[in-house]
């Protein structure tokens, strides 16, 4: 059975490129990036299925990031941290565990009570930064 790694994109994109004083560009430049990476680092990852969750409406991030394994989701009307709520609540229900990628404390502790693992952005890229020195 696969694993999911929900990941809690915008604020992920915050945490490991420390954009916050950037432009739009450079924020979506760095999104791009991270989508990327972390796609193909599932591709390898065949036990692995990742979900990557931005707030806000769709727009191109990465060629390539809804893979076989990596979906790009974007939370459109309603916040990306309720989005991420819904899908653990089904992966819950499913019987599936989940491991959750955030630095938000409020959303970490409502998804270890729906049972998902909560695992920081820094120490999730360095898995994947890892991976690629190999």
């Amino acid at each position: 059975m696969a694993r999911t790694i929900l990941i809690d994109g915008s604020n992920a994109v915050y945490a490991i490129f420390d954009t916050l004083d950037g432009s739009r560009g450079v924020w979506d430049r760095e999104a791009e990036r991270f989508v990327s990476m972390i796609a193909a680092w599932a591709a390898g990852q065949p036990k692995v299925e990742v979900e990557i969750v931005f707030d806000g409406g769709f727009r191109k991030l990465a060629e390539g990031g809804d893979g076989a394994n990596t979906r790009v989701l974007f939370s459109d009307g309603e916040s990306a941290d309720s989005l991420i709520m819904e899908r653990l609540s089904v992966l819950r229900f499913y019987g599936k565990s989940a491991i959750l990628v955030t630095r938000d404390r409020a959303l970490a502790e409502a998804a270890q009570a729906e049972g998902a693992r909560v695992v920081k952005p820094e120490d999730f890229w360095s898995r994947v930064q890892g991976w690629r020195t190999r």
